[in-house]
């Protein structure tokens, strides 16, 4: 924080004190030279006691629904006593602080919750010239400054860093018991779920590549509470390797690199139920962490971590964790060198860091890419299109139960397994059991069905592709990603190429172990007919999947449309992957039918309502069992930070920059308008035809749900904020610290 602001923040609540200002000093006499005057050494510290007094004060008389917030649902409070309007005044002390506002109130909580964390001190530190920030400004420091310290992690053999990241909350949820600051409160409101008793010893699994024989070292000395069982990988891991594992309840954490202190480089995790190295999450956060000179080393630090995975398992996996060893991500390595690069140097030190995540980079494309089973037929001069494609079998193991209840009652139904239900309560009832009961036989291997198999290997797809789940590859009752190539996986690997073309071409004179700038050329440009002829469609203008088995087109619109006007850089080679008239025709076809009030959808609402959506039996606010609709968390009315960012990007590479602050600014007003409203709430995603982080559709939403003070925001979120800024103009980041209304900012479309 600038001493200016702090100076400003300390003298709006002195001047507020109840105490009368003493009478004006004599002035001094004259000295020879002018006294420098002393810069505050930090934040003002007030007697843990008053912080907590004010905290709790504050809460008993704004939190009417007893979430441990300040937001707009408690002004909507049914019963008396409402609260009365702002401004506020709260004690601190002896100093009185103004709250103008329900934002300012919230701020004011976060910030003496942020001071009561930080010292167990009788005196703790208070950030009060952070409580009148501007919505946009306090956003914007609480992720630099909070959110991506909370969510970098390491692994290494430091107990504390070992045990954070060994937690898997997807396979073990946490807890959800909270930490209660005000006694008041659960006098007030129902108390927070008890704490939990000591936690048993659990066995805990850690893997390290059998290649790695340092890594192998570092590990056997590690030590957590609890037993932590080391493992060497075999060679190679295959499918029924990871099925084993699974019937053994023995996944664990997959180790990363190390420095050369043997201390594990660090990373940043999306967050929530999310706690690993993430493959295209990791783009995204890239993206945002080089936003802020202080964060490129961080950055640089997960690109290397990347590097780490392809060399030593053999791809970017989709998180490292042993369960996914089998599946990868969308292609984005090269996109987060560039990244990095564009804020380093190029000394020759930067020249060796590059030389060796080239070398990682060209065994993915390579091995993974460029090869069965990804390799599909369409082809030109050699370069072949590519599909998604995890080598695993069965049913992933990182879902929340329950979650493919409805193919298992779908399935029981058309293959005569269950009696098909009827209207009553008792014959549902039973089709639910032994739907249940047809799972269970399949997870212990005693029953062998080839559809079922077949529903998995597409279903592990779509995991692949990042956007789980969709309706985009669903058709006729069955997921069918397999068949499909999707055209964002063409852009990225036409992307892929063109950097390394670049790379090559600009630090290593056209060459570098033994591939060429002029090779990977001539690769983007037939890859870029590939794009053209399989995936453009002039008469619809737009880009579309391609389907393997109907042989044409998809017609299911989606935001990934605008994923080859991103990748249409400045390049070596002078190749594109669409044209300006492409460009504009995909503008003024796309953005009408995804564009909302909150920014882009995920799909568009035409396409989805061509979808007959199945069923599932599942039990309803009463404990009866109902029909509902199986509904996707990548559709519409859902919108994701990376279709944000990369549709901002694709727009800006062909001048519609006017389109991209628009779209920019639908969606930074959205995640302002929550962090303002809602105490700080920085969703994983949005249903922005409401412009609301209530989603419900699959997991629902991650870090919606908390106590006193939202902790991390979620990784690719925080990035779409911080790069965003960047694309408004001064004007509109104006507008947006001012919450103005979008109409009220963008007169004309």
């Amino acid at each position: 924080m600038s001493l200016k602001r702090f100076a400003l923040g300390w003298l709006l609540v002195a001047c507020r004190s109840h105490e009368a200002p003493p009478p004006p000093a004599a002035p001094p006499p004259r000295a020879a030279a002018p006294a420098v005057p002393t810069a505050p050494a930090g934040p003002p510290e007030f007697a843990r006691t008053d912080a907590r007094a004010a905290l709790c004060r504050l809460l008993a008389e704004r939190d009417r629904d007893c979430d441990r917030r300040i937001t707009v649902a408690d002004e909507a409070c049914a019963a008396a006593p409402c609260p009365t309007a702002f401004p506020h005044d709260v004690e601190l002390g002896n100093t009185r602080v103004h709250l103008a506002s329900r934002q300012q109130a919230a701020q004011f909580v976060q910030e003496l919750v942020l001071g009561l964390r930080a010292s167990s001190a009788e005196r703790i530190p208070v950030e009060l010239g952070r409580v009148t920030d501007d919505p946009v400004t306090y956003l914007e420091h609480r992720i630099n400054d909070d959110f991506w310290k909370a969510l970098t992690r390491r692994i290494d053999a430091d107990a504390g860093s070992l045990e954070r990241a060994l937690t898997d909350p997807k396979l073990a949820p946490a807890s959800s018991a909270s930490t209660e600051l005000c006694p008041t409160d659960a006098q007030r409101c129902s108390a927070p779920p008890p704490a939990p008793p000591p936690a048993t010893p659990v066995e805990q699994h850690v893997y390290v590549p059998a290649d790695d024989a340092r890594a192998l070292l570092v590990f056997a000395k590690a030590g957590v509470p609890g037993r932590v069982n080391l493992h060497a990988l075999p060679v190679p891991v295959s499918p029924d390797w990871v099925n084993e594992v699974t019937a053994r309840k023995e996944h664990g954490l997959l180790t990363l690199a190390l420095d050369a202190q043997n201390r594990g480089r660090p990373f940043v995790v999306p967050g929530g139920r999310f706690n690993e190295l993430y493959g295209w999450d990791s783009y995204f956060i890239v993206r945002g962490l080089t936003q802020h000179p202080d964060h490129t080393e961080l950055a640089r630090s997960i690109v290397e971590n990347q590097a780490y995975e392809i060399r030593h398992y053999g791809k970017i996996l989709n998180a490292n964790r042993s369960y996914f060893l089998t599946r990868s991500q969308p292609p984005f390595f090269t996109s987060s060198i560039a990244a990095v690069l564009e804020r380093s140097g190029n000394s020759p030190a930067e020249r060796d860091w590059l030389a060796k995540m080239l070398s990682a980079a060209l065994v993915e494309y390579q091995r993974v890419w460029s090869v069965e089973p990804r390799r599909t037929k369409l082809c030109d001069q050699g370069v072949c299109l590519a599909r998604y494609f995890d080598e695993g079998r069965g049913e992933p193991p990182e879902v929340e139960p329950g979650h493919f209840a409805w193919f298992y009652q779908a399935h029981a139904k058309s293959h005569g397994h269950c009696r098909p239900p009827k209207d009553d309560a008792e014959s549902r009832a039973r089709f639910v059991e032994c739907a249940a009961e047809l799972a269970a036989k399949y997870r212990s291997g005693k029953l062998a069905d080839r559809a079922i198999d077949a529903f998995f290997q597409n279903d592990r797809c779509v995991r692949e592709s990042g956007h789980d789940t969709t309706y985009r590859w669903f058709s006729d009752g069955k997921e069918r990603c397999t068949e499909f190539v999707p055209v964002e996986l063409s852009a990225l690997l036409f992307k892929y190429e063109i950097d390394l073309a670049r790379f090559i071409a600009d630090h290593f004179g056209g060459a570098f172990e033994g591939t060429t700038t002029d090779a990977l050329c001539e690769r983007a440009r037939a890859r870029a007919r590939l794009v053209q002829r399989y995936h453009w469609d002039e008469a619809a203008g737009a880009f579309f999947d391609y389907d393997l088995t109907a042989r044409r087109r998809s017609t299911y619109l989606a935001a990934t449309s605008f994923a080859p006007l991103w990748a249409s850089i400045p390049n070596p080679c002078g190749v594109s992957l669409a044209t300006p008239a492409m460009a504009e025709r995909l503008r003024s076809v796309a953005l009408p039918e995804l564009e909302v009030a909150g920014g882009l959808s995920a799909t568009a609402k035409s396409s989805l309502a061509r979808v007959s959506p199945p069923a599932v039996l599942a039990q309803g606010p009463n404990g009866e069992l109902v029909s509902r609709p199986n509904d996707r968390q990548w559709e519409y009315p859902n919108g994701w930070a990376p279709h944000q960012m990369m549709a901002w990007d694709g727009l800006l590479n062909f001048g519609a920059r006017a389109d991209a602050r628009r779209l920019a600014y639908r969606w930074l007003s959205t995640i302002v308008d929550s962090a303002a409203d809602y105490h700080g709430t920085v969703p994983e995603k949005f249903d922005v035809v409401k412009r609301s982080h209530r989603v419900f559709q699959e997991y629902g939403n991650v870090n919606t749900e908390f106590s006193y003070i939202a902790d991390e925001g979620f990784g690719w979120m925080n990035a779409s904020f911080l790069v965003g800024l960047s694309v408004l103009d001064s004007a509109e980041r104006r507008a947006l610290s001012e919450r103005a209304p979008f109409d009220a900012v963008f007169t004309e479309r």
